[in-house]
């Protein structure tokens, strides 16, 4: 079975009711994606990038188009945990935009918070200049998002602009009775000196099968500032794929934090380019994982002028029989000196069963750098277990509190106090041996 026999719409894509069918330019620009992915097919083992994640077993589903979406679906029942502010809400359930559990209101005046659909309806032309053209026809994921966009946000900050506000889009899948593919295309966009926080949700909800491929354009001008969190809470019956590319400016900073708990196969891939001096990206995240979940962390940071930093770290736990992935690459091009960038990995494995495939790497081209990577995997200390079983902890709580400490590193880098809380907590229910309870005695004590 081909991913044509899994995709079956892509061979009329020109009779599907995709978003923005009757402009030109996007027509034109789907037809030529489709062609490349036609071309290359699904990444398979050979491809380097992919030698550890394998996409082949999708081929064994026939998945449709979602076209509508669950008119029952009360999002105060699913995510009342991960509600960390009263502010902005964008909500796409199996890819379709839900009006009625959104909430736009309150946005400034110089905020852009709209479904992709809608922006192709008002205002294509932004679009058009807006998306990247030269996207990278040999990453067969990314042009398949776009030849198929159907979904998707875009958000818009205008220069200047500082808000406390916390903006939510909550990605919801999992409902419909049949298998379901979702294509979003996003698009961010910080102007210069502007000051954004955004979080981005990833729920599974009911035990749909489904495959979301998402592909995100991250912009921030001089000095703009964005604090972007994702939250990954598939349904094991879920399969995502997000992959990210972001261009920073002069002095611009970009933080991001991504967990990922859910989802039978979920790979992220983040694709920065430092392209102004004094630009500072700061990649971290964990993930925890058991069962067969399969986890995969792609990273690559280019660093293509003088003066930039990389901090990244990442956490995770795995075990029963999870796998997981971490490839880090650092490129430091000719002439990019005083770069400064650190990349650092470490996973603890849980049970004889669990494993980590990790490769980091560094592509250097100037002479005066700082840089550094590493990585490691390993099992609980067992003289930590003594010491805290000396001091009257029962054992599996002595293990608990030693798995929260090591994960807790990567969460201490969120800046957003609210957003750290509710992080931990999605952790301390995800971790094994119900590490909440840990975290409940330690305070009582």
């Amino acid at each position: 079975m081909s991913m044509i026999s899994a995709l079956p719409f892509i061979v009329d894509l020109d009779k599907e009711s995709l978003p923005g069918k009757n402009l030109e330019w996007l027509s034109q620009r789907r037809l030529s994606a489709l062609d490349s992915f036609l071309e290359l097919g699904l990444p398979t083992r050979n491809w380097e990038d992919w030698k550890y994640t394998r996409l082949q077993p999708l081929e064994n589903t026939t998945y449709r188009r979602a076209v509508h979406s669950d008119s029952t679906y009360n999002i105060d029942n699913t995510l009342p945990i991960f509600s960390v502010s009263s502010g902005p809400r964008l909500v796409f359930v199996e890819g379709i935009f839900r009006p009625d559990l959104s909430k736009l209101d309150g946005l400034p005046d110089t905020v852009t918070l709209l479904p992709l659909s809608e922006v192709l309806r008002k205002n294509p032309n932004f679009l058009k200049d807006a998306m990247a053209p030269d996207l990278e026809r040999k990453k067969p994921m990314f042009v398949l998002t776009e030849a198929l966009m159907d979904s998707g946000f875009v958000f818009h900050a205008r220069e200047n602009l500082e808000t406390e506000l916390l903006i939510e889009i909550v990605h919801i899948g999992g409902g419909a009775k049949e298998p379901v593919a979702l294509f979003p295309r996003n698009l961010i966009i910080i102007e210069d000196n502007a000051k954004i926080t955004l979080i981005e949700y990833f729920k599974g909800n009911g035990r749909g099968t489904y495959l979301a491929n998402a592909l995100t354009d991250v912009k921030l001008g001089k000095e703009a500032t964005l604090k972007h969190y994702k939250i990954q809470e598939e349904i094991v019956s879920g399969a995502l794929i997000s992959s990210s590319r972001v261009f920073l400016q002069e002095r611009a900073n970009y933080e991001s934090f991504k967990l990922g708990l859910g989802a039978l196969l979920s790979r992220d891939e983040s694709y920065v380019q430092l392209l102004g001096e004094g630009a500072h990206c700061e990649l971290r995240g964990a993930f925890i994982n058991r069962g067969s979940q399969h986890h995969d962390i792609t990273t690559c940071v280019e660093h293509s002028v003088p003066g930039t930093k990389l901090t990244e770290l990442f956490k995770g736990v795995l075990e029963d029989e999870a796998r997981g992935v971490f490839q880090g690459k650092i490129i430091v091009k000719e002439g990019a000196q005083k770069t400064d960038a650190e990349m650092t990995t470490k996973t603890l494995l849980l049970s004889e069963g669990a494993e980590i495939n990790a490769k980091p790497e560094l592509e250097i081209y100037a002479d005066d750098v700082k840089c550094s990577h590493g990585a490691a995997s390993g099992q609980l200390d067992e003289a930590g277990i003594f010491y805290l079983r000396s001091r009257g902890i029962p054992e599996p709580l002595a293990k608990n509190l030693l798995v929260q400490s090591f994960i807790q590193e990567a969460i201490d880098g969120v800046t957003e106090n609210s957003v750290k809380t509710a992080i931990m907590d999605r952790v301390l229910h995800a971790l094994p041996g119900n590490c909440y309870l840990a975290h409940e005695w330690r305070d009582e004590q």
